[in-house]
């Protein structure tokens, strides 16, 4: 009796273990009307647990044709109208690390396809649609001073392309929320140019006087501000090679010097307020 109990155990025990190895890949059904004609269209996910990731999607089978996903390392799975205008749904496969960190492959089932439109960085930001002005927006981030400062990427669909739209002068704000204005005291005077091109000098900032920054322009190197006085103004800054949460940081051109002696993560001769 005791041999057949424990030949019983053995027995239960390699079942167990067999249906946990078995359990390792899985299937995740959801039904969604992808090329919106009215009808539902039936996708099955295969998913693999992979001890870095958590889980992986290896393949889609959308109304029975199936598509190979595993050189995506995607970890993450959701289905986004981002054109309302297109008659057509999206299909976002993220592959995101532990530090937040990945990549975002945007597809759309056209034809009985699955056709890859493009991929976007998500890294230390997350993916959202503007659906009133049809667009994908991306939180980006950067840092100035004390702050971690946020701004967005935008993307929209043009000939089945994903298109960047974002313009080289872009808004900032800081949080926590609500979204905080970035407000600066000047403890040495600051000089501003009325213009971009940094061609017309424009005010001086004294010290003591506020600055607020509205933007900051990637390709030009510069802030758009708002001195005490109520004017708008282009201060010249320079990248400092230094980073904060995966941000680069941002100094003022005209006392880059001064930041470089300091070699402190904060921008020269300002302080936050």
């Amino acid at each position: 009796m005791k041999k057949n109990l424990s030949k019983i155990v053995l027995l239960a025990s390699l079942i167990v273990g067999l249906s946990s190895y078995t359990s390792n890949a899985q299937t995740v059904t959801k039904s969604e009307d992808l090329d919106m004609d009215g009808k539902a269209d039936n996708i099955v996910l295969t998913v693999e647990k992979d001890a870095f990731f958590g889980q992986l999607y290896k393949s889609i089978s959308i109304n029975g044709k199936s598509f190979d996903l595993s050189q995506y390392n995607a970890n993450k799975f959701s289905v986004l109208d981002i054109n309302s205008k297109d008659k057509q749904k999206e299909i976002v496969f993220t592959s995101m690390g532990e530090d937040s960190m990945g990549d975002a492959y945007i597809f759309t089932y056209k034809n009985k396809n699955l056709e890859k439109i493009g991929n976007l960085s998500v890294k230390g930001g997350d993916l959202q649609v503007n659906t009133k002005l049809n667009r994908v927006e991306i939180q980006k981030y950067t840092n100035f001073a004390s702050d971690y400062v946020q701004y967005y990427e935008k993307y929209t669909i043009e000939n089945g392309k994903l298109k960047n739209i974002t313009p080289d002068e872009k808004n900032l704000f800081s949080e926590p929320h609500p979204k905080k204005i970035l407000k600066y005291k000047m403890s040495k005077s600051l000089n501003t140019f009325s213009d971009a091109k940094m061609k017309k000098a424009g005010e001086t900032v004294k010290p003591g006087e506020i600055i607020t920054i509205l933007a900051f322009n990637t390709k030009a190197d510069y802030f758009k501000i708002k001195t005490s006085s109520g004017k708008i103004g282009y201060v010249p800054i320079v990248i400092t090679g230094k980073e904060i949460n995966g941000g680069s940081i941002k100094a003022l051109k005209q006392y880059e010097k001064d930041y470089d002696k300091n070699n402190q993560f904060e921008v020269a001769n300002i302080q936050f307020n």
